[in-house]
């Protein structure tokens, strides 16, 4: 029985992904954010001129950062060390201009996490004007993303977050 619930499961979290994939590309903004997310690499900022306005605000937890120049620097920036990333968007929704999509990013780069592939989930909100984005706004916790994939500092800071835990 309990071989039928995991291969249904499966089934069902497969058919749902086909599914939010066929909601992705019915939606064009939808589908531009996607691939941008996932094209997206330190020697190829250029497709983001098609994607930001020239006077774009970015916010994520490791700064805030004002037009498209300043975008392109911070991704050449942060992807230099990337071997490989990916995202898979979990659900998006969008009321007029405003979208919001739930991610999951797979990364692999040397500095983190021993160089091995690891997960982080986030959500993005990004506001449209016209065909190219004006606000993009990502949220993510940084001890995932960041502070546990160092060594020492990973130690700690999963100590901390087991004694914050709540238990029944």
């Amino acid at each position: 029985m309990k071989n039928y619930l995991i291969l249904f499961c499966l089934l069902f979290s497969n058919a749902f992904a086909g599914d939010m994939l066929n909601e992705i590309t019915k939606d064009n903004r939808a589908s531009l954010t996607l691939r941008i997310f996932n094209e997206l690499r330190h020697d190829n900022t250029e497709i983001l001129n098609d994607f930001y306005s020239k006077d774009v605000e970015f916010v994520d937890p490791i700064g805030n950062l004002s037009g498209l120049n300043a975008m392109k620097s911070y991704y050449q920036n942060m992807y230099k060390e990337v071997e490989s990333i990916r995202f898979d968007f979990t659900s998006f929704s969008n009321s007029g201009d405003r979208y919001h999509f739930s991610w999951d990013m797979y990364l692999k780069t040397p500095n983190l996490n021993s160089g091995k592939e690891f997960v982080v989930s986030g959500v993005s909100e990004i506001h449209f004007d016209g065909d190219l984005v004006r606000y993009h706004r990502d949220y993510f916790d940084m001890g995932e993303f960041v502070y546990e994939r160092v060594p020492v500092l990973g130690r700690i800071v999963r100590l901390i977050k087991n004694r914050l835990e709540y238990k029944e």
